[in-house]
């Protein structure tokens, strides 16, 4: 094993162990496994830290925000529109981070409008299978939607994803923008973003369990 194999191993074993220390009372509130819908990677993590089935496809992927709220919008649609493929995204940002990749990852294209950003997949073919795979388990009366602020998102978006009609989602934000789904993090209020869940994990989990508790 390389130097930098070994480093990376090391930093993803030590930001699990900082996640652990939340996964009991993670578990306790995600114990009738339900379907977690996330912009980001975040709920991927949930799943793995309470050791749950997946039961949403919104895994090991990423959404551009104006995209992810025009996926919530109609969810119900949106989930079993078309996924095709494209090899160019209509985001600057995005193209952009696909050349700094360590692999060229799929870029889906749900209804050929919403972008989403296979981060983590190899192909088109394990994407497609995957997202099909976990949409059998997609449970639409058992829902938590979550949001962070990245990914182009605007203080629009956030008060947008307030007015949807969810019954249990929050938005974790680097600001206070006094609303009901939002969790203001202090810790990330000089950073240009919130801080995405492989880095932060920990710290969106000890909010988000302030959170479900304050709601008890």
């Amino acid at each position: 094993m390389n130097i930098r194999k070994f480093l990376s191993r090391y930093k993803g074993r030590y930001l699990k162990s900082l996640r652990s220390k939340y996964s009991e009372d993670l578990k306790a509130y995600f114990s009738d496994n339900p379907t977690i819908i996330s912009n980001n990677c975040l709920a991927g993590f949930v799943y793995q830290d309470t050791g749950t089935p997946y039961t949403s496809p919104t895994i090991g992927m990423y959404f551009f925000f104006p995209d992810y709220i025009e996926f919530l919008s109609d969810l119900r649609t949106n989930l079993y529109a078309d996924l095709t493929f494209t090899d160019v995204s209509k985001y600057e940002l995005g193209n952009e981070r696909i050349k700094k990749a360590k692999h060229k990852y799929p870029i889906g294209l749900l209804n050929n409008s919403m972008e989403i950003h296979f981060l983590h997949y190899s192909s088109r073919e394990e994407a497609l299978e995957k997202w099909k795979r976990r949409l059998e388990r997609v449970n639409l009366n058992n829902l938590i939607v979550l949001g962070t602020q990245l990914d182009l998102c605007t203080e629009n978006d956030i008060k947008a994803f307030d007015q949807l009609d969810f019954e249990k989602k929050i938005f974790f934000t680097r600001d206070d923008y006094n609303t009901k789904s939002g969790v203001f993090i202090e810790a990330f209020k000089k950073s240009i973003k919130i801080g995405d869940p492989y880095q932060s994990g920990h710290i969106l989990y000890k909010h988000l369990i302030k959170k479900v508790k304050n709601k008890a």
